[in-house]
């Protein structure tokens, strides 16, 4: 969400935010995760436990465009 009426401090127009996910792998079942550390063995691939992803930088437009809407409608 790029802005809430009801919460300006949340407004990113104009601005640069940048997003990091962090993976939790422990909420899988057993069975997934047993799974997984078998291929982390085989590929060389953190599979468990925790893995940050690398950092996301997204520019938020000042004044974004938006395309019309379509002619139809979905009710």
């Amino acid at each position: 969400m790029v802005f809430d009426p009801n919460r300006q401090a949340m407004n990113l127009f104009g601005k640069r935010i940048y997003i990091q996910l962090e993976l939790v792998h422990y909420l899988f079942s057993k069975e997934t995760l047993v799974g997984l550390m078998s291929r982390a063995s085989v590929e060389d691939v953190p599979w468990t436990g925790r893995t940050k992803t690398n950092t996301v930088e997204v520019e938020v437009p000042a004044s974004p465009s938006a395309p019309g809407c379509p002619p139809w409608r979905i009710d």
